[in-house]
């Protein structure tokens, strides 16, 4: 049934009292999801149409290239730019019997990689022309291609299923040692099919055996499928799409914790209640239909939210900021006490702010979808009993974050080092584009320096040209700053190479450029 929420106002004010709220926007060219917890946005996700790879995206792929000083190989996958595939990421197995016997597979895993990896080079196992299964592991960031791993993996709602292995895990985010055990025992038990792996999600805890039994088969009929493809397609090509946005994230974070799920699409909506027919039967959230003009995330102020969360400076509650600066190689991340003035005492002003600001930096690291290395630097504390809350703080906040992270502690200098999964582009490197005009620095050259510039580059027009006329198109306040500076230009220039110049201002030029028409010959040359 689809409900109209907005059509009594006592309705709409029960609607914007509800704790939490999954909000999906669907436009042509892009798919938005947003997380309300109360009015604070908790995540973000954004998704725009491509025939880029997606991750989770599972390919059949010819071989092109072996590298074995890097230990890897280029796949082609019917794109432009070949998949970059690494010697670790060619199939591992963790068996039954170590499951059992309490082995720890990462320790496992890490000596069979180490003794492998003294024994065979990539060329020994892979061979150019081969055709292989891959997944994409990375999606394309950057100038870096796709990373693939032939370690394909489909998951489920509580489970993921590695076809073609033994291996049995428990993910690491579940920490409680008797969820562990029970979660454990239940695995020996369950009857799953000859060569399939699985390890259970964080979202399994407190699954039963019959939530079990449900992902083993859909993921096994999703498999089959795969593998039918894989036999009666020539590569390169694709076999399995992974979900899309909306169905992703509500695999992969929603819980029973959500009140609501609202929805502007009649197509995503019909989809959505298809899934949770088949996966959540019982549970109470309310699946909305949005039907009124007003966009949908100005209707719950989710615009407005996300103008102040992706600015450069972010405002903490008490006063102070962070500020957030994405380069190339890494994530800078500064923390200052701006209008802090809550207490008296110095070492109180600063741990609170370093205090809110562990938390802001959690969430803003989510929204964003910050990856990569991430350098903090917190306001430097004197008390040792300080600097350990603050690290606990951050490690606390990052808890509930879907993508693995890992803290340093605190450097000699005060710094704090961390790690964040990336699997695809931040959302900044995504919706935007390094300016034409400071070609991504954030600056601009100062005008006297452009004009400085500017004589240079004349000279050098009027040095390697035998023309005698010449037109010097520039922007009208460069070429007030060069008359200023020089009240004869430009006829001292004229004078020097004997040669006409015809300066011509034009608003449009960008200040640091000079556009010459040769006059004689119709050349123009952009300098």
């Amino acid at each position: 049934m689809i409900i109209n929420l907005f059509s009594k106002k006592n309705k709409k004010t029960e609607i914007l009292t509800k704790q939490n709220k999954i909000i999906i926007n669907v436009e042509g060219q892009e798919t938005r999801v947003a997380f309300l917890s109360g009015e604070r946005l908790e995540d973000f996700f954004i998704e725009r149409c491509s025939d880029a790879p997606t991750a989770g995206n599972i390919y059949k792929g010819i071989v092109r290239n072996v590298v074995p000083s890097i230990q890897a190989a280029f796949v082609d996958i019917g794109y432009e730019k070949n998949g970059f595939i690494h010697f670790s990421d060619i199939r591992d197995n963790f068996s039954l019997e170590n499951f059992i016997n309490g082995n720890d597979p990462k320790k496992v895993e890490r000596t069979k990689y180490r003794n492998r990896k003294k024994a065979v080079s990539i060329a020994d196992t892979i061979k150019k022309g081969k055709e292989i299964i891959v997944q994409v592991k990375k999606q394309a960031i950057g100038e870096k291609g796709v990373r693939l791993t032939n370690n394909v993996s489909l998951p489920g709602r509580n489970l993921v299923l590695i076809p073609n292995s033994k291996r049995r895990g428990i993910s690491r985010k579940i920490t409680d040692k008797n969820e562990r055990k029970r979660l454990k025992e239940m695995l020996i038990e369950l009857k799953i099919p000859k060569n399939f792996g699985i390890i259970v999600r964080t979202a399994g805890e407190i699954a039963s055996i019959k939530n079990f039994s449900k992902d083993i088969k859909y993921l096994i009929k999703k498999w089959e499928a795969v593998n039918n493809a894989f036999n009666e397609n020539k590569a390169p090509s694709l076999l399995h799409i992974e979900f899309d946005i909306a169905l992703k994230i509500l695999r992969d974070i929603y819980d029973e914790s959500v009140d609501e799920i609202i929805v502007d699409s009649s197509e995503l909506y019909s989809k959505i209640k298809k899934y949770f027919r088949h996966f959540f039967p019982e549970v109470k959230t309310k699946i909305i239909y949005y039907r009124r003009k007003s966009p949908i995330f100005d209707e719950f102020a989710v615009e407005e939210k996300l103008e102040k969360v992706f600015q450069r400076k972010v405002w903490l509650p008490c006063g102070g900021h962070i500020v957030i600066d994405e380069t190339e190689a890494l994530v800078s991340i500064d923390v200052n006490s701006g209008r802090n003035a809550a207490h008296n005492n110095l070492e109180d002003t600063i741990m609170t702010t370093n205090i809110e600001a562990a938390e802001e930096i959690a969430r803003q690291l989510r929204l964003r979808n910050i990856g990569g290395i991430i350098v903090i630097d917190f306001i430097d504390m004197s008390k040792k009993e300080n600097r350990k809350a603050v690290l606990h703080k951050l490690s606390r906040s990052l808890a509930k974050d879907k993508a693995k992270t890992k803290i340093l502690p605190l450097s000699a200098i005060g710094l704090i080092e961390m790690t964040r999964q990336r699997k695809k582009e931040s959302i900044n490197q995504e919706l935007y584009e390094k300016c034409e005009c400071c070609a991504g620095r954030g600056m601009r050259k100062s005008l006297l320096s452009i004009t400085i510039e500017t004589q240079r580059k004349i000279k050098r027009i009027l040095l390697k040209t035998r023309e005698k006329r010449i037109k010097l198109i520039i922007h009208p306040n460069v070429i007030e700053k060069l008359k200023e500076e020089n009240k004869h230009f430009p006829k001292n220039l004229e004078r020097i190479f004997r040669k006409k110049i015809i300066i011509e201002p034009n608003d449009s030029m960008d200040v640091e450029k000079v556009r010459a028409e040769f006059l004689s010959s119709k050349k123009i040359e952009l300098i």
